[in-house]
């Protein structure tokens, strides 16, 4: 640990002055490193189609923004998971970033505003790192070379979907306030060290546990080695360091226990650990895939193609980074011990319980993680790759003193600044993600801007259903302001998905992510709907795959509302004469919307698929049974008695739903198999359709004519 040196004011001034420069210079890299995001701060955010969190915190932001500017609680919500809703106190949200956001935006707008709070986290990392360095080495190049590996460190620059779990700022600051704290053992310094550990659970509650084990190696290590600093008065501060960062931080985490206890779920706030949570061994050592130069060949390669989680969060520490962190490790050795335990340990947890090398699991090697994966509080990180957040920080601190042991075997001053040059430029360069990857944030729809002119209280459902279909949902809603049936949060209630799973079909295809089109009763689930005041359906075309399309149309049968290149939009009230009308009347009460045979040809002893969708314009008095027959194609128009036909298949037209609980504008779609006798002549042949009443067998309307079938023997 070093101690302090007395400095006059004009040396004081004068690297105050150098450190404004070195600001500056971080600013503009941070533009440089996020390049074309500068260039797009009001149509692009950072991050790809298809990382959903993105939307997430779209929404979140905006929820935050709705509730504070209309007084509503921001930790309750009916807008997702409508009717019931749903509360907030265990979702992820970055209130941090949200509080820098709100002023930015309403200067800016909301795009804009998101993207400066972004660009200004690898810049507030940066900054913390440069002043956490400075302080253990009172170096500026030291501090200027870790400021720049902190702030660019490859796994905080491809967690761009995540933006608090990257606001990292606040680690680094309060492990200088915990160095001074026990250095001079002021109180100013001890409670400055409790607001930046508060700061960080604010941030977000997980960055809590690999900061709790980068602060408990330091001080462990600082209380061993140095013995000047064991004494009462150290021990006081470190303990008013815990209780006071303690305290705070349970009353702000009071909301979320009382609220998980209120509703019985505590176990929600848990999140089982996922098989492909850890830390692939090889991806410390692979560039990254987004790299200009080689990212191409890397995505190429069966190595990246092995990785799970590694594909998308990249720990790779960087050639360059790993020579010079070694060389300030062996030139500096006990003075910068520390760090070098502190990068192990947190390369260790990364690696989780089950070591994984090039996409292969070897449960055979026992891991220090499985000791402590049961913990609650390491269940809550849920991924041990996550500890590789931080490990960019004593990394950055090795490479800093490595950056001044290479300079200073340097006599020539010119060669030496030359040097430093060249290996800042290969550090950043191994770290580029150029061009960093942004998406375009979609204008709305032309059907969201005409539901957001609507002043009427309903709500709508999306499909299709799944994770991130749920996320682009919330991210639509942003635009109309409507509820909608579905939603995600961080830690989701067993129980919040009930209302979609009451209703058949949408439960089928949560749960299975296909659709089941058996489903006949296509009124009385959209009835279900409209009774929670859910007023449309909505159909992602684009979200659907090309071949469940065709499908939806004929589950729905109603033409839709508003229709264009990218939506189908239905009502969920159906009517008769607006949504659906008959193309054969069959009773007073009952006709059909539509009918086909499913086949052209059939063989005799097989079975005749036929669909046929009924509907009803009023409510009919009494049960009905469908006959189903072949008739000979020249007998077409013929009264035939079903039954002495000896073809006749007679069933309900519903099995589980008896006509005489029908009502009006009711749409039923059956699917019938009709038998073909052994011993019917081979022929073209009418297959025709009759209704008779169940109680008396009496025939009931005039047959139909469904279609023409070839029989073949």
């Amino acid at each position: 640990m070093v101690g302090s040196t007395y400095r006059s004011l004009s040396e004081r001034l004068k690297q105050e002055r150098a450190t404004f420069v070195i600001l500056g210079i971080y600013g503009l890299l941070v533009i440089v490193m996020t390049w074309p995001l500068a260039s797009q701060l009001t149509s692009h955010i950072p991050g790809e189609y298809t990382r959903e969190d993105i939307w997430t915190h779209q929404w979140t932001f905006w929820w935050i923004k709705q509730a504070v500017s209309e007084g509503h609680n921001p930790l309750y919500t009916n807008l997702i998971f409508y009717p019931e809703g749903i509360s907030l106190t265990s979702h992820n949200i970055a209130w941090l970033n949200i509080l820098f956001w709100l002023p930015l935006q309403a200067f800016v707008g909301q795009i804009a505003g998101y993207n400066l709070v972004f660009i200004g986290t690898h810049w507030l990392n940066a900054l913390a790192a440069y002043f956490l360095m400075r302080e253990m080495s009172r170096s500026l190049l030291a501090a200027f070379t870790a400021g720049i590996v902190f702030g660019f460190w490859p796994y905080t620059l491809s967690h761009y979907d995540h933006p608090n779990l990257i606001l990292i700022a606040w680690v680094p600051l309060a492990l200088l306030f915990l160095h001074r704290t026990m250095l001079y053992q002021r109180r100013r310094q001890m409670l400055l060290a409790v607001l930046f550990i508060v700061l960080i659970g604010i941030t977000r509650w997980q960055l809590l546990i690999p900061s709790a084990v980068v602060f408990g190696i330091y001080v462990l290590w600082q209380l061993v080695t140095v013995p000047s600093i064991r004494n009462r008065l150290t021990y006081l501060r470190l303990g008013q360091i815990v209780l006071f960062s303690f305290i705070l931080l349970a009353i702000i985490a009071t909301p979320i226990i009382v609220d998980r206890l209120t509703l019985g779920n505590i176990d929600s706030l848990i999140i089982e650990h996922l098989t492909d949570g850890q830390t692939d061994l090889m991806a410390y050592l692979l560039p990254s895939p987004y790299h200009p130069v080689w990212g191409e060949l890397i995505r190429s390669t069966e190595l990246h193609n092995s990785f799970t989680y590694n594909r998308l969060y990249i720990p790779f520490i960087g050639f360059t980074t790993m020579i010079v962190a070694s060389v300030g490790l062996l030139v500096y050795r006990r003075r910068v011990a520390v760090w070098g335990l502190m990068a192990t340990v947190l390369i260790i947890l990364s690696l989780g319980p089950v070591l994984r090398i090039a996409g292969e699991l070897y449960p055979s090697v026992p891991m220090p993680y499985r000791l402590i994966e049961e913990f609650f509080f390491f269940r809550l990180l849920r991924r041990p790759d996550r500890f590789n957040i931080l490990l960019g920080l004593p990394v950055s601190i090795l490479v800093g003193f490595g950056i001044t042991a290479i300079r200073q075997r340097f006599t020539n001053r010119y060669l030496a600044v030359s040097v430093t040059a060249v290996i800042l430029a290969l550090i950043l360069f191994e770290a580029t993600m150029l061009p960093f990857p942004t998406v375009r944030i979609d204008r709305p729809l032309p059907w969201y801007e005409q539901l957001a002119q609507d002043p009427n209280d309903f709500a709508i459902v999306e499909v299709p259903l799944d994770r991130v279909s749920y996320k682009r949902a919330m991210y639509w809603q942003t635009f109309h302001g409507k509820p909608t049936m579905q939603g995600r949060i961080s830690r989701v209630p067993w129980d919040a998905y009930d209302s979609i799973d009451s209703i058949p079909i949408l439960e089928y295809m949560r749960n299975k992510q296909t659709v089941d089109f058996q489903q006949g009763d296509v009124s009385r689930q959209f009835d279900r709907l409209d009774e929670m005041n859910i007023r449309y359906l909505v159909l992602h075309k684009h979200e659907l795959p090309a071949d469940e399309i065709p499908k939806w149309r004929d589950w729905f049968v109603v033409e839709p509302t508003f229709e264009d290149e990218y939506l189908a939009v239905y009502y969920t009230d159906l009517r008769y004469g607006r949504d659906f009308s008959f193309e054969q009347p069959l009773v007073d009460e009952m006709g059909i919307i539509v009918a086909s045979l499913d086949a052209a040809h059939v063989d005799t002893g097989g079975l005749l698929p036929v669909t046929v969708t009924w509907g009803t314009d009023g409510a009919p008095s009494s049960d009905h049974e469908v006959c189903l027959y072949f008739s000979l194609e020249s007998g077409a128009g013929l009264e035939i008695d079903p039954d002495a036909h000896p073809a006749a298949y007679c069933v309900s037209p519903a099995a589980d739903w008896p006509t005489s609980e029908w009502d009006n504008s009711n749409l039923y779609r059956s699917q019938y198999r009709l038998p073909v006798p052994k011993d019917l002549a081979s022929g073209s042949y009418q297959v025709e359709l009759q209704l008779t009443d169940s109680d008396t067998g009496q025939l009931t309307g005039q047959p139909i004519i469904l279609g023409t079938v070839v029989v073949d023997e």
